[in-house]
């Protein structure tokens, strides 16, 4: 296909047609997905320069997760001090405001004529 020079590439999609989809490919040698034990010595070695945790079995892991994540959350609480504030603010304006929130005005009369 022809270029103009600083043009996209025509990428021969005829208008209104679906797309094709891309599928890519890699080639992996085989000897790479074959699991291998590795020395404990060697393990030890690689998690301490790492300062890495080991965990022998799935509830150690999780036990670390949950005693490592406990107290993170602070947005319920503010989201429960947001909302008594929104609330009181409502309150605040529709009960206790009886002045004029112009500083110049003469103040309410109580009395009628």
């Amino acid at each position: 296909s022809a270029q103009n020079a600083g043009s996209k590439p025509v990428s021969g999609k005829i208008a209104g047609s679906k797309p094709t989809p891309r599928v890519r490919v890699v080639e992996v040698p085989a000897e790479e997905s074959t699991l291998r034990g590795v020395a404990p010595e060697l393990l030890a070695e690689c998690s301490k320069r790492l300062g890495a945790d080991r965990y022998t079995d799935a509830e150690s892991l999780v036990a670390a997760t949950q005693r490592n994540r406990f107290g993170v959350e602070i947005w319920r609480p503010l989201l429960w001090a947001l909302l008594i504030v929104m609330i009181s603010e409502v309150l605040w304006q529709q009960l206790g405001v009886i002045r004029s929130a112009n500083r110049f005005a003469p103040p309410h009369s109580r009395t009628a004529a």
